[in-house]
C-alpha cells in the first residue's frame, strides 16, 4: 500500500491516506512516462538555465524579438522527445497519464496538484499573468501551440499554416518562436513535476510514508 501524509504547515493540518499500489499494467505506463520525461530532460533545451529574450512593439503595430533563444536544432531535438508526451493519441500523453494517476489514487490533495500542473502545461497559468493576442488569436495558449507545431514541426497542416501566416502579418515567425519557447518551457516544468511525483511514488512502494507539503 501507498501511505500519503498530506501536510499544510500554514494551516496546522495533516491528513493520512492509504492507497493500493499501481497494478502492473498501470505501472508500466507510468514508468514509460518517467523514462520519456527523463529523456526529455537530457536535451540541450531542457538543460538551459535561462532563456533570454525581449519583445519590441513598434508604433506601426509590428512586433519583433531580440535576445538569446535556443537554436532551431535544440528546439527540434526537444520536440522530437516531447512527441510521445505531447500528441493526444499517444499512450504517454501528459493528460492521459495525469488522469490515470488521479483516478487510481483518488486523493483530493493530489488531484489538486495534478490540476495545478495541468494549468501550467496548457498555458492557462501564463494567461493569468498576461495575455498576448494578435488578430483575435491568443498566442500564449494551447490552441496557438497546437497550430504552430502542426503547421511547422510535427505536421505540415495547410489549414493550420494559414492561421500562423495570418498572425505573422503582425507577429513575425521569429517573434512567434519566442512565445513557443515560453510555452514549451512551461510544459517542461509540468512534465518534470509529474515525473518527479511518480518517481517518489515508485520509491515508496514499501509503505514508507510519502509526505506532500501543500502551500
Amino acid at each position: 500500500m501507498f501511505s500519503f501524509v498530506i501536510s499544510n504547515s500554514a494551516m496546522g493540518e495533516k491528513q493520512t491516506f492509504q492507497r493500493p499500489l499501481f497494478p502492473p499494467e498501470v505501472k508500466s505506463k507510468l514508468v514509460a512516462f518517467t523514462e520519456a520525461a527523463n529523456a526529455l530532460n537530457k536535451t540541450a533545451f531542457a538543460k538551459r538555465n535561462q532563456i533570454c529574450t525581449s519583445l519590441h512593439f513598434s508604433r506601426d503595430g509590428r512586433i519583433s524579438n531580440t535576445g538569446s533563444l535556443p537554436s532551431d536544432d535544440e528546439i527540434a531535438a526537444f520536440l522530437h522527445r516531447l512527441r510521445p508526451i505531447y500528441l493526444q493519441k499517444e499512450a504517454l500523453n501528459y493528460n492521459t497519464i495525469s488522469n490515470l494517476l488521479s483516478e487510481h489514487l483518488n486523493v483530493p490533495a493530489i488531484t489538486q496538484c495534478l490540476r495545478e500542473w495541468k494549468h501550467h502545461y496548457d498555458a492557462r497559468a501564463s494567461r493569468e499573468a498576461f495575455e498576448i493576442a494578435v488578430a483575435t488569436k491568443v498566442l500564449n495558449s494551447q490552441d496557438f501551440l497546437d497550430n504552430y507545431l502542426n503547421a511547422l514541426e510535427y505536421h505540415r497542416d495547410q489549414d493550420r499554416r494559414k492561421v500562423i501566416d495570418e498572425i505573422s502579418v503582425h507577429y513575425p515567425l521569429e517573434a512567434q518562436k519566442a512565445i513557443i519557447v515560453l510555452l514549451l518551457a512551461m510544459r517542461l516544468k509540468a512534465i518534470k513535476n509529474l515525473a518527479s511525483f511518480l518517481q517518489n511514488c515508485f520509491s515508496h512502494e514499501d509503505g514508507q510514508p510519502l509526505t506532500l507539503e501543500m502551500g
